[in-house]
Formats: structure tokens, C-alpha cells, sequence
């Protein structure tokens, strides 16, 4: 920070002393040497005995990072050294130093050697797919430039990387006394690529919602549904020679898409989709991802529920932000503390209906006064091609100019006279250090971060003719996942409702007759907008005198159907858990992760479910988040229960589940159903334990001794419990073997008994 004083103030200052009130805070300065290594030593000034915050962001990441380094001396000297990588800070990030509120100049982190190797500093993956990468440290994830496409999972020296969704994007991988190195990933691009792979291969629609699913291929004739197990659930269709495959959800249900390069009977693949009830829908926010200082509120309107009834049903960490809700408006106001939370809000009139509202703080900002200043953001996110304003504050008040640029190519810096706001106008994509002083010298920094350009947003149709009553779904492309309804010119025309997070809106005709516009924008604040036309014609509604018969169908769903459906729902599933996408497996069951749970399976099930069989991880995740989790048709089960559907899969087959054929048939038995594939070894020894329990041989022709020879094989589940048949069943197999059931064998005899219906 840079004063100007005089000498005469400074003796005038120093005679006064007994008679003025102490001087303002000492300007805080911060000095970063590289000594050796990746050791950084860190040099600080500023007020005595305080306390100093060092904030720093690393690349890619969203937000900065605050730590506690410690307490100036009794002269305001403070010197200390650290681990680069111990503390996740890549070279040439932005850091600065704060102390009682007056920041430091805006420094980058020193260049250092890493000793950090990695086996693969690129990769590229589908979506669903996961990949390995060694390191010789210990691993810490300092930043993820793009989560919503990249999973990962840390292990030690290892880091799992799993695509979610197509994109490109970076990770830091640091290690303490090691600095940092990043890692290039690709998800779901199709340069090169020749076999077909989707965006994401399973979803869940709600009830009269849309979704585009991107396909990879590389495909010159295009791509094409081959089949659709369910077309009355889901409308599926591929338009021209487009890679994009437009879901529509018209029925509760599942279905199996296949797809497949045009001409091709062998390049192909399936996309299962399950499409919820009118009643299971997600609620829309106007935007989400917010990010506030202490004190700053901002509003967030949410739709889904057509009586505008919402609660806030939790908040992760109050500290950081708390929320009210009145009508369809949530207010959100910045905390005093650093960092995210997650806050939940549901529909009162709409049971299960809930969504979360991403929202971070950061509270270490700085406190204007005549001797510093203060940014309404300091660290400033700004699209390619477009313009952000941040405001100035302290110092004299006025006279502000821009004093350095370090990237003038990447982001115009400007202020017009007399004003306290800076325009910054991105011209490429990166990142640049901007220094502000006001007309006394007083000078502090802001980062600047230049993203993608904004992408049009655009209709699948842009003239929409209704009748009254009438509902039509346009799908959206461009802007982001919380593109809003930004305005109707005529709500007695047409109401609007966006759904599929921003990517559709649906149209329903009202009652007057007449052409109106619908403004979709990216945000409220009217940013990136496009108009669809809409006319409504015809009268809304007709009289007669006739006298109308109604004649009611009831429709009457058949065993023979029932499984079918059920089968379906079982495959599907099977790719859910074959995915070993924790995202999907927990939308599936609209659940939540919860870590201390997979950590309690890994030692309570998994340790005695996979001696004596080596697994890769992949297969280990599926196991732990298959009896973790469930699945729709298997939660009923319980972990425990779950766990032992997989001991009885081992017992029948001698091995664990590991393709999705093999899932399918876990699943199958978990559900009470004959398994695929058959094991002729299981059978025989079944009917060993079959006929010391009926002291006979089994007659396979009668379904009863089918069954409980089936049971005994595969241990089948049955579909509805039964204790009292079980405490019985349990009697009787101490009487027949001296002791209690305690294997997946003893339970599987205890189940034929309780249920096959087979006698002696």
C-alpha cells in the first residue's frame, strides 16, 4: 500500500501525541521468498500483536482460501516459513495478507520445484468412466476447476477420477514438502473417438420435464434411436444429424434407450431413464451458487410448487449465510464466517419436494477507511466479451484511477471520472492482477478472472401457438443451469414455468386470446435474454346442452406386467450401480452421501465379503455404495440385508458381482427373482441341504420344492417379510442342524423353509 505524507505532518504527528487519539492501522505488507525447494518464507508488517489471515486461490478454484498464520511481534514483524504444498498454494497464485482489516498488496505465489511425479498428467474419459493416477506423495486436491464434470476420490498416493459430465477442465494435486502438480482432464469429447459414449448414461425426469443427452462418437452420418423400451414414459428422439438425443418425460416409468451410429448395428449404446410422478418433482431456483460478503443480501426466487408455499428446511452452516422465505422469494444474507453452506428448501404442499441452494461467504474482506480501501468483490469472475462493475470505497473518497494492469490483453480496466465504479471488460480468457488508487495514493488490488464467453441462449421452437389449457415444453440451449423466466408480457395469455434446471420451460395457454413474449435470461439481472413469441387462439371453453355420458376404464395392471416393469426397473438399476456414479446411485434413491456410513460398510461388510479376492477399486465401490445406498427396489433390504444378498451371490457362483450382467442378477436376487445366469454346483449342493430338511429328494416339476431348492441356491429374497414365519423357520432349523443360522448358507435354508411352501 502506497502513502504519501509530508515531513511536516509527521513532526506535527509527533508532538501531538498526548493530545490526538492513536494513529490509524499500520499498512499490512507482505513479502513471499522462495528459500528452497517448495519452502516458502513469508515476511509480514503491519499492526503489533495482532493476528494475520493469508488468502490465496489457487487456480481453477472458485473461491479464495483463508488461513490463520499467526501474531505480528510487539514491532509488527512477523516472519515464518511453509510448505507449499502442505498448504495447497500453487505457484503464481494470488495471495495477500490481512491484518485488522487492512489488506496488503495482491502478490503471486513464487515460483518453486515440485518434486510431486505423477504417472499421468492427462487424461481422457467418457462419462461413467473412472481412471487411476499414482503419485509418489501423499496427495492433497488443492482445486477442481470443473466438478460438475470431474469426480474425484483420494486415497493415499492415489487419486480416482471419474467423469460425470462432459467438459474439460484441471486439477491441482499438491503433497506437503512436495509443491503442487496438475493433472488435464477430458470428459466425454469425441476427438478420436470412434465408439459411441453419452454425456451421462442414466437420469431421472420429472413428470412433463425435458433433458438433452450429448453423444460422443465421432459419428459422420450421425446417430440414431434404435430402440426405446418405454416410449409411453419417455419420448426420445434425435433430431437431423445433431448429437444430441431430446428427452421427454410423459409417464411415470422407466425406459431403455438405445442408441446407435447411424448404419451401425454394433456401435451402440443405452441411456435408462426413469421418469418420476406428477407429485416427485425438484424445485427451480432463479439462480443458484451464490457468493456474498458479511451483511450483503441478495434475493433468489424458486418455483415448482404452483401455491407458492416453500420452507427453508436446513442450512449446513448458519455462520456463513442464513435465509428466510417469503412467498416464491428467498433472502439470503452474508455471515461473518468464511466459507459454504448448503441451504435446503422445500415445497410445503408437495411432499419429498426439496432442492439445495448453493451459497459462499467470504468474510475476510477488507474495512474502508481514510487509509484503505475496499472492493464490493475482490477476487471478480467475468465472461469473455462482457462487462462487470465493482465498486471502490475509503481513501479520500473520490479521485479513483487504475494505476496497473498486470494482463491488459486478458481484461480492460476503467473508471470514468469522478466515480467510485471499475468497468472491467473481459477480452480473453485468464486471469490478471488490476491496482486501484485513489487521488492520495492509497492503493490496494483486485483479481480478476476472465471465463468462457456466454453462450446464446436459444429455443427449440421461437413460435409457440396454444390453445387455452394447452401445455407445450421448449427446450432450452445456451445461458446456464439456472436460466430464469425473466418476464411475461401477458400472464391472461400464457403462464410460464422453467423446469429441468433451466434447461425447458413449459408453456400452459390461459383464457384470453393474443400474442404475447416470454423473456428467458440467464440471471435477474436481464443478462443474456432471448424472446419466445406465443399465441394463444380459440375460446376458453365451450357450453352445450347435451346431455354427456362419462363413461369411466379402470385399467387393471397384470402379475405377468407387474414383473415386467419390475425386470425393467432391475436392469436399469443394475447400470446405475455398474456406473459406480455416486451422483446417480444417490438420485436413484434420492438419497444423500454420507461418508461415515461407506466407511462403516468397508469395515463392518466388506472386509469378510472380499478375503481371499483381490478387486479394483471400481469393484469395491460398487459393492460399498450398492449396500451403503440400495437401490429403489432394494432399500427396503436394509445394509445388513443388502450385504447378505451379496454373501448369497458369492455362495451360489464363487465370485463377486463385477459386470453389470452380474449386477443385474444380484439385484434380481435381492428382489425375490431366478438370476440369469445358473449354477449348476449351487443347485446340486441345495438339494443336499434340501433333503435334510424335508427328508427327501426335491421333485424340481413342483414349484414349492423349485422354489426352496431356488432359495437355497441363490438366496432369493422374498418380497414381503414375513416374521413370525421366520422365528418359526429359524426353530426348525435348530432342531434339524444344532445350532443358530449364522452363515449366508443357514439363512438362505432358513428362507426356503419360511417360504417356499415346500413340505415334507
Amino acid at each position: 500500500m502506497k502513502r504519501k505524507i509530508s515531513h511536516f505532518l509527521i513532526t506535527v504527528l509527533c508532538f501531538s501525541l498526548l493530545s490526538f487519539p492513536a494513529l490509524a492501522s499500520e499498512p499490512t505488507v507482505l513479502e513471499l521468498i522462495n528459500t528452497t525447494g517448495e519452502t516458502v518464507q513469508i515476511k509480514v508488517t503491519g499492526d503489533s500483536s495482532s493476528t494475520i489471515r493469508l488468502s490465496f486461490l489457487p487456480a481453477g478454484a472458485s473461491t479464495v482460501t483463508t488461513i490463520i498464520l499467526g501474531t505480528t511481534d510487539s514491532s509488527g514483524q512477523f516472519v515464518t516459513s511453509i510448505s507449499s504444498g502442505g498448504y495447497g498454494i500453487p505457484a503464481g497464485s494470488p495471495a495477500y495478507a490481512t491484518i485488522n482489516g487492512v489488506q496488503s498488496q495482491m502478490t503471486l505465489w513464487p515460483s518453486y520445484a515440485s518434486t510431486i511425479t505423477l504417472d499421468k498428467t492427462s487424461v481422457q474419459i467418457a462419462v461413467g468412466q473412472s481412471i487411476t493416477v499414482n503419485s509418489s506423495k501423499t496427495l492433497i486436491l488443492s482445486s477442481n476447476s470443473l466438478t460438475s464434470s470431474i469426480g474425484t476420490v483420494l486415497s493415499g498416493s492415489q487419486i480416482t477420477i471419474t467423469g460425470l459430465a462432459a467438459g474439460t477442465g484441471t486439477l491441482i494435486l499438491c503433497g506437503a514438502n512436495a509443491g503442487c502438480r496438475s493433472i488435464a482432464v477430458v470428459v466425454g469429447t469425441s476427438s478420436g473417438q470412434t465408439q459411441i459414449t453419452l454425456s451421462k448414461y442414466t437420469t431421472t425426469l420429472n413428470f412433463m420435464a425435458s433433458e438433452n443427452i450429448t453423444i460422443f462418437g465421432n459419428s459422420t452420418n450421425g446417430y440414431v434411436v434404435s430402440s426405446n423400451s418405454n416410449s409411453a414414459s419417455v419420448y426420445a428422439n434425435i433430431s437431423g444429424n445433431t448429437d444430441v438425443v431430446s428427452l421427454f418425460g410423459s409417464k411415470a416409468g422407466t425406459a431403455t434407450i438405445k442408441i446407435c451410429a447411424a448404419g451401425s448395428e454394433t456401435n451402440c449404446t443405452n441411456l435408462y431413464v426413469t421418469v418420476s410422478s406428477a407429485t416427485a418433482n425438484t424445485l427451480a431456483f432463479s439462480q443458484n451458487n451464490l457468493n456474498l460478503i458479511p451483511g450483503l443480501s441478495q434475493t433468489v426466487t424458486v418455483s415448482g410448487d404452483t401455491n407458492n408455499s416453500y420452507y427453508i428446511s436446513s442450512n449446513t452452516k448458519a455462520g456463513v449465510a442464513t435465509a428466510t422465505v417469503s412467498g416464491s422469494t428467498i433472502t439470503v444474507v452474508g455471515g461473518n464466517t468464511t466459507g459454504s453452506t448448503v441451504i435446503t428448501v422445500c415445497s410445503a404442499s408437495i411432499n419429498n419436494t426439496c432442492s439445495d441452494l448453493q451459497v459462499s461467504c467470504n468474510a475476510d474482506t477488507t474495512t474502508p477507511s481514510s487509509t484503505v480501501l475496499a472492493f464490493s468483490q475482490n477476487v471478480v469472475s467475468v465472461h469473455k466479451d462482457s462487462m462487470a462493475n465493482v465498486t471502490v470505497s475509503g481513501g479520500e473518497g473520490s479521485g479513483y484511477s487504475v494505476s496497473s494492469n498486470s494482463k491488459p490483453e486478458v481484461v480492460t480496466a476503467s473508471i470514468s471520472g469522478g466515480s467510485n465504479i471499475i468497468s472491467l471488460a473481459g477480452n480473453k480468457e485468464g486471469s490478471s492482477i488490476v491496482e486501484i488508487c485513489s487521488a492520495d495514493t492509497v492503493c490496494a488490488s483486485i483479481y480478476v478472472n476472465v471465463t468462457a464467453a456466454l453462450v446464446p441462449i436459444t429455443f427449440s421452437q421461437n413460435n409457440v401457438s396454444l390453445t387455452p389449457g394447452q401445455t407445450s415444453t421448449i427446450i432450452i440451449t445456451g445461458g446456464t443451469d439456472n436460466n430464469i423466466v425473466y418476464s411475461v408480457g401477458n400472464a391472461n395469455i400464457v403462464s410460464a414455468n422453467i423446469s429441468n434446471n433451466g434447461k425447458a420451460v413449459v408453456l400452459t395457454g390461459g383464457d384470453t386470446s393474443g400474442s404475447t413474449v416470454v423473456k428467458i435470461c440467464e440471471d435477474t439481472t436481464g443478462s443474456n435474454c432471448s424472446d419466445l413469441t406465443v399465441q394463444l387462439t380459440g375460446p376458453a371453453s365451450s357450453t352445450t346442452t347435451e346431455t354427456t355420458t362419462t363413461t369411466t376404464t379402470t385399467t387393471t395392471t397384470t402379475a405377468a406386467e407387474a414383473a415386467a416393469t419390475q425386470l425393467e426397473k432391475i436392469t436399469s438399476e443394475a447400470a446405475i450401480v455398474y456406473s459406480e456414479n455416486i451422483n446417480s446411485i444417490l438420485s436413484n434413491i434420492s438419497g444423500v452421501r454420507d461418508e461415515s456410513k461407506e466407511t462403516e460398510t468397508a469395515s463392518k461388510y466388506l472386509n469378510s465379503l472380499t478375503s481371499n479376492e483381490s478387486l479394483a477399486s471400481a469393484d469395491a465401490n460398487r459393492l460399498n455404495f450398492f449396500i451403503t445406498y440400495g437401490t429403489q427396489t432394494t432399500t427396503i433390504l436394509g445394509a445388513g440385508e443388502r450385504a447378505g444378498v451379496i454373501g448369497s451371490y458369492k455362495k451360489a457362483f464363487g465370485k463377486l458381482p463385477k459386470t453389470e450382467s452380474e449386477w443385474s442378477d444380484a439385484i434380481k436376487i435381492a428382489n425375490g427373482r431366478w438370476p440369469g445366469e445358473e449354477s449348476q454346483t449351487a443347485l446340486a449342493s441345495a438339494k443336499i441341504e434340501f433333503k435334510k430338511v424335508y427328508k427327501r429328494e426335491a421333485n424340481m416339476s413342483n414349484p414349492n420344492d423349485n422354489a426352496a431348492v431356488s432359495v437355497i441356491a441363490y438366496g432369493l429374497r422374498p418380497a414381503a417379510r414375513n416374521t413370525n414365519s421366520e422365528k418359526a423357520a429359524i426353530k426348525t432349523f435348530k432342531a434339524i442342524y444344532g445350532h443358530d443360522p449364522v452363515s449366508s448358507l443357514a439363512w438362505d435354508i432358513v428362507r426356503a423353509i419360511a417360504y417356499s411352501g415346500a413340505t415334507r
